[in-house]
């Protein structure tokens, strides 16, 4: 649940929830916003979206239970109201990833794609589009027979479809994880917000570069080497892809993925395959045609 710039993931270990561990997530800088009504709104806004598409879901195993909210209170000090989670310990699927390749520990990687895609499609099967889909929104936990899994987390940027009340703007985000259509919204100046430009197939994508990232142990687009970002953007919105050749998968066995990625990679989101098609050539070892 790391969010790199406006967000914070605070830990406290606390004894609420029965001696569980909780993940509290507030906003940063919220005690700066004191003096000014905007931002202070925007905070509000913000909260309340994640809040009440996070709150709506039911339980799933791949993606992270809400628990309620956190109100300030005199013995426990908060900056504002606290989105309250189950902690993992296990942190992030980054990080996950990370101390596996230190320690040289045996990893599921597809089996902790097929968790993944498993949350999407539990989302996407409810309209709810989940809209900041990164490795690092992912957490990795262990179920009760000690197998790792992977759990879908971060609401902040999501939506329902067809329903009024969740639009934020989301411009700004590291481009190289975005999808085209959004890179060059954004770069058009204009207001770029998750009711216009993120869908089920802005997600897809994202999606597909979690994918590229967990099989290849390299962060995309880190090959091409562009000196400024901006020239980054361009090729993308050209039509620039990773490339087996410079993303070579840890495990041949896994070559079959190129061929779902490159589904997830059209430029004209129409054209992109749903989720449970991904999830189903997941399973299958990726059979041919699209949903």
């Amino acid at each position: 649940m790391d969010q790199p710039k406006t967000e914070l993931l605070q830990t406290l270990g606390t004894d609420c929830f029965e001696g569980v561990l909780v993940a509290i997530k507030i906003f940063r800088g919220v005690h700066l916003m004191a003096g000014s009504s905007g931002r202070m709104e925007e905070y509000k806004k913000r909260l309340k979206n994640e809040y009440k598409c996070w709150a709506m879901l039911p339980d799933h195993p791949n993606v992270l239970k809400f628990q309620g909210v956190l109100l300030p209170f005199r013995d426990f000090e908060l900056a504002s109201p606290g989105l309250v989670s189950v902690y993992h310990q296990e942190g992030n699927l980054f990080e996950f990833l990370g101390r596996r390749s230190i320690t040289g520990e045996p990893i599921q990687r597809l089996s902790l794609l097929q968790d993944v895609i498993a949350g999407l499609v539990f989302l996407h099967e409810r309209d709810v589009v989940h809209g900041d889909l990164t490795i690092r929104n992912i957490l990795v936990d262990r179920d009760e027979r000690g197998n790792y899994r992977a759990l879908v987390s971060d609401m902040s940027r999501s939506r329902v479809l067809d329903q009024d009340g969740y639009t934020t703007n989301i411009g700004g985000h590291p481009s190289r994880f975005n999808p085209p259509e959004v890179i060059e919204a954004d770069t058009d100046d204009l207001e770029v917000t998750n009711k216009f430009y993120l869908t089920k197939a802005s997600d897809v994508y994202s999606y597909s570069l979690i994918m590229l990232e967990v099989l290849s142990g390299k962060v995309p687009f880190s090959q091409e080497r562009w000196k400024r970002e901006s020239a980054l953007e361009v090729q993308i919105r050209q039509g620039l892809r990773p490339h087996p050749a410079k993303y070579p998968f840890l495990d041949c066995g896994h070559d079959f993925c190129w061929k779902i990625m490159k589904e997830c990679w059209e430029r004209n989101p129409a054209e992109r395959i749903s989720s449970a098609r991904v999830q189903e050539m997941l399973r299958s070892g990726g059979p041919n045609g699209k949903n």
